[in-house]
């Protein structure tokens, strides 16, 4: 069975995914409808890896998602994906692709999936973050 190599572009509001080979470019909601609608997709072939980069946490709970779904992810770095773009001559930037070209990349690469975090881990995550906000607010207002 041939194995599959996915790029998700992550947005606040989509998520536009291409699976190659030989797919066609797919868009759906970056919500846990639209998750539901790409893992079903994806669990009808074998997923060598998912591929996406970091977008400021818009990427969390899709990562979380296909954790759940024993979906091997690699959230890599953006710049690392532009600069690879840049090597290839494609310096348009759509969100379909993005999608193409951090499929591409994966192609051209052996990368390791990213391990799950368990679920305190992502709650100490979610505590250090804000303990951070709260310190620079204090910061800000004593500041005055």
């Amino acid at each position: 069975m041939q194995k599959f190599v996915v790029g998700i572009d992550v947005a606040k509001k989509n998520l536009d995914y291409l699976c190659l080979p030989g797919g066609s470019p797919k868009q759906v909601a970056n919500d846990p409808t639209g998750f539901a609608s790409l893992i079903c997709d994806l669990k009808g072939r074998e997923i060598r890896i998912v591929v996406l980069e970091a977008t400021g946490g818009y990427q969390t709970a899709l990562v979380n998602a296909l954790h759940q779904e024993a979906i091997p992810v690699k959230v890599v770095n953006p710049r690392q994906v532009r600069d690879f773009a840049r090597s290839m001559n494609k310096l348009a930037k759509t969100d379909k692709i993005d999608a193409a070209i951090l499929a591409e990349f994966a192609c051209s690469r052996e990368l390791s999936p990213d391990m799950a975090k368990d679920s305190s881990l992502i709650l100490i995550e979610k505590l250090l973050l804000r303990r951070e906000q709260l310190l620079s607010m204090i910061i800000i207002l004593y500041s005055r």
